[in-house]
């Protein structure tokens, strides 16, 4: 029963290499950096309004 599950949900889920936790991390820094960006500039905005 179980093998069953699996065969049938590797044949409908394509299988990808795991990320490492390098990638996860610096994909996070660039989301994080992304955000600071953006709530500096909307900050700024603010102030010199």
């Amino acid at each position: 029963m179980q093998h069953e599950q699996t065969s049938a949900n590797s044949a409908t889920i394509p299988v990808t290499q795991p990320a490492s936790l390098d990638d996860i991390f610096a994909q996070t820094l660039d989301e994080l950096e992304a955000i600071v960006a953006e709530a500096q500039v909307r900050l700024a905005e603010e102030l010199y309004a």
